[in-house]
């Protein structure tokens, strides 16, 4: 009877240990579940109403009591979280290129003396746009003050002395006495009477491919394409303000999309959470249930305990005593059945519960892995060209960077080139924007497929492209530019049946110690103009403040 007794006493304290062990449990899974919301609410909050609602929804059904989270989910839940910033990233490139082509644009405009309060207006606008685009609504903000600001300064010019350099000369392409020593030559634009510049063309239609519309929105896709013919052929001054505004609404219509789609994804997580919620809690009730029948066996061995104890005390016969003992033994195997039996139901649907609560977190890490590929997608097509699919002028800015950093890194050479269509304009004039376009993508298709694995080539805007070549000086760069050269004119371009020459020229330049890579790229495009005016089709260096022939 002593054997029996130590057994049923072990089996009893087994029961309450594992009743401890799913309670420890339970509150891990519970902390966890906060701390995922708690992280979820700070990365979110002010968002947007809808996403402000559901998680206040979220937070009210835990402070209820029910838990949404267990060990498994725990984990799970941090890859949602990152999933969630990358999501937050994709609005922040959009930002980073708008906001690049908007300072480009307020430069041009900063080149000429205004009036005291219109530059200084200027100025802060500039200062201030990169804060101002991270707010809701801030490029529908930015925009109309760009706007604003180019008719104020059309105005200011028109009230000027007729024959005065500066601005007119620099962005609308009307004659200046001269260039500013530091790049003769360099930043004069061709007269074009009626017409902004080519740098602010360029700089609009870096602009306007950060606000793209999907073919599935028919209207403001038109609206994107119209406003895009309409820059690559030259905007016109008194179509400047509208092109502005189309741009505008290009941008609303995109921050929309962007705010539908990050809010969907928020509702289905939302959803797929409670339905995991939903799952641990049913788990955590048959804890409970478990608790209860363990205490419930517990009492049945103190009291029939206590009845045997008090049997051999009072028991005046040994057949007396084992009758008695006997009942009060099989009393305590009825409750161990009884528990036993619960125990399996308990542990039966546990296992349920359990595999239902697996499948929501697989459910949720598919759509993680979802919304992770959405979000490289979108971060790959805001950093290509549409025509070229070449890296943009945003990836190029990007990459300068790192190779810069890398220059002064490990002191390697870095040398930069840029590439220019020859005659692009008389091509567009003569077959239309179609066989233009043709042109583009087969120079860059020739430029990408001849580079060097290790170097980089980018579409700066219309027909300009921009090369980096780590790892070479100016000689050994000038060779590799002049093969590109020489396979730009076998480029098979053919328009109605007529076959369009194509040749490009270069501007190089080299990074030296001290250098700016804005000082280098002036040096480039220095270079560029010399190989422009010295006939075309052929690589012009910088060198020691002139541009070498090869």
């Amino acid at each position: 009877m002593s054997d029996r007794h130590t057994d049923w006493k072990a089996r009893y304290l087994l029961a309450l240990e594992t009743q401890e062990r799913l309670e420890h449990e339970h509150e891990e899974r519970e902390r966890e579940l906060a701390r995922a919301v708690n992280r979820i609410s700070l990365a979110c909050e002010g968002q947007e109403q809808e996403l402000d609602v559901q998680l206040a929804g979220l937070r009210d059904f835990l402070r209820k009591g029910r838990s949404v989270s267990t060990a498994v989910l725990a984990s799970k839940i941090d890859v949602v979280d990152e999933r969630i910033r990358l999501l937050e990233e994709r609005n922040k490139l959009s930002e980073s290129a708008a906001a690049a082509a908007v300072d480009a644009l307020l430069a041009q405009l900063a080149l000429e003396e205004l009036p005291g309060g219109l530059r200084r207006r200027i100025a802060s606008l500039r200062r201030e746009a990169h804060e101002r685009l991270q707010r809701t609504g801030g490029i529908e903000e930015i925009l109309q003050a760009c706007a604003g600001l180019q008719d104020e300064v059309l105005q200011a010019l028109r009230g000027q002395a007729a024959g005065r350099p500066g601005l007119l000369a620099r962005l609308f392409g009307q004659p200046a006495s001269a260039a500013p020593e530091a790049l003769p030559e360099v930043l004069r634009e061709a007269p074009a009477t009626g017409r902004i510049g080519t740098a602010a063309d360029k700089a609009l239609d870096a602009l306007i491919d950060t606000v793209e519309a999907p073919d599935s929105d028919s209207a403001n896709r038109a609206l994107f394409d119209s406003a895009k013919t309409r820059i690559a052929r030259g905007v016109p001054l008194d179509e400047l303000v509208t092109t502005l505004d189309t741009v505008r609404v290009l941008a609303a219509a995109a921050l929309a999309r962007s705010r539908g789609e990050f809010g969907q994804f928020l509702q289905q997580l939302n959803e797929r959470l409670a339905a995991a919620g939903a799952a641990a809690s049913g788990a955590h009730v048959l804890s409970q249930q478990r608790a209860a029948a363990g205490s419930e066996l517990s009492a049945a061995i103190e009291r029939n305990i206590a009845r045997m104890r008090q049997s051999a005390d009072t028991a005046t016969e040994v057949e007396q005593l084992k009758r008695e003992a006997r009942a009060h033994i099989e009393q305590m195997a009825s409750a161990m059945t009884v528990y036993r039996n619960r125990e399996d139901r308990i542990q039966e649907e546990f296992g349920q519960r359990v595999s239902a609560l697996e499948d929501r977190v697989r459910e949720l890490e598919s759509h993680s892995r979802t919304a992770e590929a959405r979000v490289a997608e979108q971060s790959r097509i805001a950093l290509t060209d549409r025509l070229s699919q070449l890296p943009n002028r945003e990836a190029f800015e990007r990459r300068l960077t790192e190779e810069c950093e890398r220059r002064e890194r490990e002191g390697s050479p870095l040398a930069l080139a840029v590439c220019d269509i020859d005659n692009f304009k008389r091509v567009n004039d003569t077959f239309g924007h179609a066989a233009g376009d043709a042109v583009i993508v087969a120079v860059a298709a020739t430029l990408r497929a001849a580079l060097r694995d290790d170097h980089f080539v980018a579409r700066y805007g219309g027909e300009e492209f921009v090369l980096l070549l780590p790892g070479l000086g100016s000689p050994e760069a000038a060779q590799d530019l002049e093969r590109l050269r020489a396979a730009l004119e076998s480029v098979p371009v053919a328009h109605a049946e007529q076959r369009i020459t194509v040749t490009g020229s270069f501007g190089l330049a080299e990074f030296h110690p001290g250098d700016s890579a804005e000082r280098v790229f002036m040096r480039a495009d220095a270079a560029l103009y010399r190989a422009k005016s010295g006939g075309r089709n052929r690589v012009c260096v910088y060198e020691d403040d002139q541009a070498a022939p090869t």
